[in-house]
Parts: structure tokens; sequence; C-alpha cells
């Protein structure tokens, strides 16, 4: 049998979160420029994109190009309104992101009953949990954060050994918000194999990591070229040579806001953390995604490589919005509340056939 596609595949579950998402996002869009949902860059990244200039740390060059293109675009259907496009372009991708979701799900639970049912469930649940919401109606970079992590992740469940897909995937991200470098180290460990030797994998590691870097190379070179034009208006850094080029990629006018705690302010940052991820999915939902995590044998390692590094960055940020960046986290938490739905999918079907006691459900993927 070839790979399962169109209805009998993911397609139309994944076509449903896609749509579903884009309509609960274009009723509660906001209008214009807001510092709602820790929107205040939004005024400095359309101003960019506008004049084709350099936003803010650390320049941001693909959704700088993304942004110039929507707005170009909008302004060609007669849309006035730079605010309301920029707000549009975020409702977009995060409701693509809504899409790759069920897709990156049902892979992971190949061989279960009902999966496009629950692959389903974890698009629907990424696309309303708070965090990606609120960011989904603004002018801010993080909706496609939140796609470009959607697509890893379909990348690293669907064919993790597919390095130039994983390659190109991370440069993308790497060119677009630095914090994807966080999940280099769960990347690396997908491409192992059960009996590979260390030099394989870092073969791998190499050639995914070389091809991550020239694409976000690429990208990045957008920003020593507008910044010498003109130069541009808004231009953070004046990145015309080596120096304020660093400054701006580096983020080290940002640089104080890390670890800059005690290890009482940590541990409580620390809690926070836990907080808004139970806030993502409430108290129902966190038993289905504690049990999905029990059942993810396979994945496991990926898992703890994904969230500790993006989880203990999120903590030691002292900003006010540092917790949009544990959107990987809130990914992979989606991730196991569908497996934890089919787990006890599995349990319920052997309980009505009367199959004999649960320990005979096989675990999960």
């Amino acid at each position: 049998m070839g790979r399962a596609s169109g209805l009998s595949g993911p397609g139309l579950p994944a076509l449903g979160a896609t749509l579903v998402a884009w309509l609960l996002y274009a009723v509660t869009l906001a209008p214009g420029l807001t510092w709602a949902h820790h929107g205040a860059d939004g005024g400095d990244l359309l101003a960019a994109a506008l004049v084709n200039g350099v936003p803010h740390p650390s320049g941001y060059p693909l959704y700088t190009v993304l942004l110039q293109g929507w707005l170009a675009v909008g302004r060609g259907l007669g849309v006035t309104s730079p605010a309301w496009l920029g707000n549009s372009l975020s409702a977009f991708v995060a409701g693509l992101s809504a899409g790759a979701t069920v897709y990156a799900t049902h892979a992971l639970l190949e061989g279960q009953p009902r999966r496009r049912l629950w692959a389903g469930v974890a698009g629907g649940a990424w696309a309303i949990a708070p965090l990606v919401w609120s960011q989904a109606l603004i002018t801010e970079v993080y909706a496609l954060h939140g796609l470009l992590i959607a697509l890893l992740g379909w990348a690293v469940l669907v064919e993790p050994h597919n390095v130039r897909r994983m390659g190109v995937l991370l440069g993308l991200g790497l060119a677009h918000h630095l914090t994807t470098a966080l999940l280099w180290p769960a990347l690396v460990y997908a491409l192992r194999s059960e009996n590979d030797i260390a030099a394989v994998v870092a073969r791998r590691a190499a050639s995914m990591t070389g091809i991550a870097l020239i694409v976000a190379a690429l990208c990045y070179a957008r920003i020593p070229l507008v910044a010498g034009q003109g130069p541009p208006p808004v231009n953070w850094g004046y990145a015309v040579d080596w120096a304020g080029f660093w400054w701006l990629i580096s983020g080290e006018a940002y640089r104080g806001y890390l670890f800059a705690l005690t290890p009482a302010e940590f541990g409580g940052r620390v809690l926070g953390v836990g907080r808004t991820l139970v806030d993502q999915v409430t108290p129902l939902g966190l038993a289905a995604v504690i049990a999905g995590a029990a059942t993810w044998e396979r994945w496991r390692g990926v898992a703890l490589l994904w969230v500790l590094p993006v989880g203990i960055y999120a903590a030691a940020y002292t900003t006010v919005d540092s917790r949009v960046y544990l959107l990987p986290v809130v990914w992979l938490v989606m991730v196991w509340l569908a497996q934890g739905c089919a787990a006890a999918d599995r349990l319920f079907m052997v309980w009505r056939a009367g199959d004999g006691p649960a320990t005979r459900v096989p675990a999960g993927a």
C-alpha cells in the first residue's frame, strides 16, 4: 500500500484544523497596532518592512521579507491598512501551523485507531492554546516561529533521517528566531538509529548543520545589503560592517536579561513556566498530556532534549514576555495530548470488547 493521502490520510483533519483556526483568528483579529499580548514590537516590524529597513535584533530577515511580500499583495488587493495586514499575516501562518501539527501527529500515531481524530485534536488544541492564539492576532514574529516549529516537529516524526529537509527547516528557523538553535540537540539526537556508530551520526549532524547555516546565511545576507542603502530610516545596528552586524544578530543589547536571577527567583520562574504550560491545556487536559508523554517511548530522548533547553531559557530570560519562548514546548505538549487521548481510546475499546485487562494494550509509538 502507498502512503495514505487525501481523505484516507491526514489531509482532511489538517485542512479542517487550518480552516477553523483561520475563522477563529479572523473574528478575533486585532484591527490595528496594539500592545496587547506583548505586541509592542509591531510598529517596529511594520516600519522596517515598509521602508525596506532592519528591525530590532536579531534583524528577523525571513519574517521581514515575508511581511514585505504580504503587504505588497494586500495593497494590490486594495487593503490600505498595513497594521491589519501585519496582523493577518500572523493569523495566516498560525492557521498553517495547526495543519502542520495535524500532519506531524498523524505520523506519530501510525497504527492507532481513529488517529485522524486525535491528530485533529492536537491541531485544534494547538490553535486555541492561549499562547498561540494571542500571537496569531497581532503583528509579531511568534506565529511564524510556531509554524516553523511545527514543520521541524513534522520532519523529526515523519522521516528523521532526511538530513536535507531538517537542515533547510532548521536554517529557516535560525533565520527567523535564534532560539530555534535550542532545538539543535534534539534534532541531532533524532538523526540516530539503533545500530549507528558515532561517526555516522556525526556526519549526519554535520551535514544537517552545514545546510542550516548556509540557508540562514543566505537569509541574513539581506541585512547588510539593505543597511547600507540610504540608509533606511529603520536600521538597527547599522550593520554595514562586522561589528554592527554581530551586535544585531547576536542580540547583544538583550544579553543582560539572561540568567540575571537569584536561585530563588529562578525557582519562581520555573514554577511560572509550569503554570503557563498547564494554562495551555487546562488541568483536565494535563492528565492526557502526562499519559501521552508516558507512552512516548521511541521519542523520549528527543523530547527531553527538545523541552529542557527551551524551558530553561524561558525561565532564565527575565522579561515579561519570555513565556512566549515556550512555544516549542507547547507544541510538543499538544502532540502528547493526542497521544494520551489515543491511549485512553485504546483502553476504552478493550474495555468495551471485554478483551482482557488493560495491561494487554500495546504501548504507543
